[in-house]
């Protein structure tokens, strides 16, 4: 015991010290990416998901526990990109509680972001180290982290990270389920994947994982046990909150669905998932789930559990983002990525074992070799772009720091949530009501798309903002294609000019970005108004 104790803290405490150099290494990427210093305009859900997390903290600090709808309201009124219910809460959760920790700013949800990708790496090594060499297993870890996809993604508050994380552990807890065939590793499977849906939809995939893991491992007869069925169980405990949200959740769907989409997606995710690692790291991880799946079933040799699970998990997430028409994206690939890159380690051994069998530095030159192609063809730090609302934000709250001053923001889905998040973070919330064009102006799906506009002319509109008491109005200066109702408010500041007077912005705002005043008659906010949530919620929402 005396020697098992020092030995299990070390252990840790290498692991905690992997974990704190990750971090490091992704916060740097993410600086060099000027993440610290732009909006939260990366992807049009960016500024929803902090925007949610602001409420969830919000909401604890607020002494008002026992309504919480009624305080989501309140909060989706005054900053109308909550998206509770169209995402599961597991995120948020987990943002509100380092906001209490860490403060809810800019730089704190950043690092965040940071420790979660830096998680998934430390995981990978934690569990890869027993299956591969310690080399491959770092250097699969340290890949993920600086992978493009990833980086964009730890660059922005996205669930992307946190869905590999969970995913990860769900996979290799199904893995050891197939070697000990026990009831706790089924049980911690259905947590972990449990755990992954309920930070996103995306989740699902997980459910794929099982009967895939069972075909590749060659153990189908663990249908018929109930430790098998334990698992499922505990996944099956999610479906009433995916049955309550899932016409939220359908408003992100494409509209493309059934064989058309499928044929489209699954050859585009193949290409996806190659190009994001590179060529290189991709034919690795195919001889990887080869050599320790197919070749040993080809053999009728015991497929490992752990390649069982990994080769499934890459191969569910290919298959079910092919199958649910969600849009094709390369996001939703890092998933299962952490299952490619290790899988990528063990076709190096593999294939080292074949050139130079017993021969360590041959391991060593072709992962050399796989990093140096991976650097050449796939490596680069994306560079997020400004959009210069955050300078917007804080020249609309000075011109205007009554929050009985409505503001009104207009332009792209990015364009609106990043002049929202920017209000937010700079004021006690819920403070100022920002309203946005695209729901304002217009009736539109979550991805303002099939707009209907609400008023005929130019005068309806301006009837409308004077009714909502809007002083302030801040717009993309370009037309944004396919926004009608971006048009129609660039329309109406041109055949009002009188009423609406420009706001001084700093000189980098000159031709992106553009910030009016009424300069009318004082005009506050109503008693009460509505905004329109039919789509979403099938009815309307009344500020009051």
């Amino acid at each position: 015991m005396v020697r098992v104790i020092p030995q299990f803290l070390s252990s840790r405490l290498r692991l905690l010290g992997v974990f704190l150099s990750l971090v490091l290494l992704a916060v740097w990427l993410q600086w060099l990416g000027r993440c610290y210093q732009v909006e939260f305009d990366g992807y049009p859900d960016e500024a929803a998901h902090l925007i949610t997390g602001l409420m969830v903290h919000d909401y604890l600090l607020s002494g008002s526990l026992l309504h919480p709808m009624a305080y989501a309201e309140n909060y989706y009124l005054h900053y109308p990109k909550v998206a509770f219910g169209h995402w599961p809460p597991v995120f948020y959760l987990i943002q509100a509680v380092w906001m209490l920790g860490f403060t809810a700013s800019r730089a704190s949800v950043l690092v965040l972001m940071a420790a979660i990708t830096a998680a998934v790496g430390t995981s990978m090594i934690a569990v890869g180290r027993k299956h591969v060499d310690l080399a491959g297993a770092v250097g699969a870890g340290v890949l993920f982290v600086v992978l493009p996809v990833v980086q964009e993604n730890t660059g922005m508050v996205m669930a992307e990270s946190l869905l590999a994380l969970f995913g990860l552990l769900a996979a290799a807890a199904f893995g050891r389920f197939l070697d000990t065939e026990s009831a706790r590793d089924a049980a911690w499977f259905g947590v972990w994947t449990a755990m992954t849906i309920l930070v996103k939809g995306n989740g699902w995939a997980l459910v794929l994982v099982a009967p895939l893991g069972l075909l590749i491992s060659g153990k189908l007869r663990l249908l018929g046990t109930g430790k098998f069925w334990l698992g499922a169980g505990v996944v099956a405990l999610v479906i009433p909150w995916q049955l309550y949200t899932l016409h939220m959740a359908q408003q992100g769907w494409n509209g493309k669905a059934g064989l058309p989409y499928t044929r489209e997606a699954l050859p585009a995710y193949a290409a996806l998932m190659l190009r994001e690692v590179g060529w290189a790291v991709g034919a690795l991880a195919l001889a990887g789930a080869v050599a320790r799946c197919g070749l040993a079933r080809w053999r009728r040799e015991p497929v490992e559990g752990f390649w069982a699970g990994m080769v499934s998990l890459a191969a569910a997430v290919w298959l079910f983002h092919s199958l649910v028409p969600a849009g094709i994206e390369d996001r939703k690939m890092i998933l299962g990525l952490p299952a490619v890159l290790l899988l990528a380690a063990a076709g190096a051994g593999w294939l080292a074992g074949r050139l130079r069998p017993g021969k360590r530095w041959a391991l060593a030159a072709i992962e050399a070799v796989t990093g140096l192609a991976f650097v050449a063809q796939v490596f680069a730090v994306p560079v997020k772009p400004a959009n210069h609302f955050a300078a917007t934000a804080e020249a609309a709250l000075r011109a205007m720091p009554s929050t009985r001053d409505v503001l009104f923001v207009s332009g792209g889905a990015a364009a609106e949530g990043s002049f929202i998040a920017e209000v937010a973070l700079r004021e006690a919330r819920p403070g100022h009501y920002v309203l946005r064009a695209s729901k304002m102006f217009a009736d539109t799906d979550w991805g303002a798309r099939a707009a209907v506009l609400r008023f005929a002319t130019a005068g309806e509109a301006e009837a409308g903002l004077e009714s909502w008491g809007v002083r302030g109005l801040a717009v993309e200066t370009a037309p944004v294609s396919d926004l009608s109702y971006h048009a129609f408010v660039l329309g109406l500041l041109e055949s009002n000019k009188g009423s609406w007077k420009p706001v001084p912005l700093p000189a980098a705002c000159s031709g992106e970005v553009a910030l009016y005043r009424f300069s009318g008659l004082a005009r506050q906010r109503p008693e009460r108004f509505q905004i329109d949530l039919k789509r979403m919620l099938g009815r309307s929402l009344t500020a009051e």
